[in-house]
């Protein structure tokens, strides 16, 4: 039997509604493959810095120069490891409340900042000025 034979044999044929459905879900996967690649693409002549997040939600990369937590802001804490929304928060109640930090072992009094989160920020975070840190 010739491949011709066999084919004409054993084909299926797709109906024309199958057909423009088949055509419509390619191109469809065409359109999200265009789009994940040209998304990814940094554009540098547009000005706008590119930040992606990790899929967990993790806050942006540190920068290099340390957080001065007596006088960071929400956003700025955020940035550094370990620190989410709800632990940013709970040290800007805490600094509130007791007033600056003296060293960066205070930070242990913040409710969900233990040991092993400490030891991870303790080289991204700096205590400033605590006199003016105070000054509302």
């Amino acid at each position: 039997m010739s491949y011709r034979a066999w084919r004409e044999k054993t084909e299926t044929r797709l109906s024309p509604t199958e057909r423009v459905i088949l055509v419509l879900m390619l191109l469809g996967v065409l359109v999200l493959l265009a789009y994940r690649v040209f998304d990814a693409v940094p554009r540098a002549e547009s000005g706008v810095v590119i930040e992606q997040r990790a899929a967990s939600g993790a806050a942006a990369p540190v920068e290099d120069a340390p957080v001065d937590v007596n006088t960071a802001t929400r956003v700025q804490l955020m940035t550094l490891p370990g620190i989410g929304e709800a632990k940013a928060d709970a040290i800007l109640a805490y600094r509130e409340e007791h007033g600056p930090f003296e060293s960066v072992d205070d930070l242990l009094g913040v409710k969900g900042i233990g040991p092993a989160v400490l030891e991870q920020l303790r080289e991204h975070i700096v205590i400033g000025n605590i006199e003016a840190a105070s000054r509302p």
